[in-house]
């Protein structure tokens, strides 16, 4: 499917639910958190135009800090 902020968080909630279901399997379950954790990064990116070079002014508009803030911790605990 394209890459999409919906289809980014739909695809993390599967992942990480799939990794809590792969409790018993460690390898399996860290894997899976870190394709959550990426599928979250993905979304905030796509949101927040992550990959555009700025040479002046700023993306870190009250919208971008409210959705970075949502699922920006997320991504965090998924990952470490």
């Amino acid at each position: 499917k394209k890459r999409s902020v919906p289809n980014c968080l739909a695809a993390a909630d599967i992942f990480e639910a799939a990794a809590r279901a792969a409790h018993a399997d460690a390898v399996a379950a860290a894997e899976l958190k870190l394709m959550a954790g990426n599928a979250l990064n993905c979304a905030m990116r796509i949101r927040g135009s992550g990959n555009i070079l700025l040479l002046d002014g700023t993306l870190d508009t009250p919208a971008n800090k409210k959705f970075w803030g949502e699922h920006g911790p997320r991504a965090l605990a998924l990952v470490q």
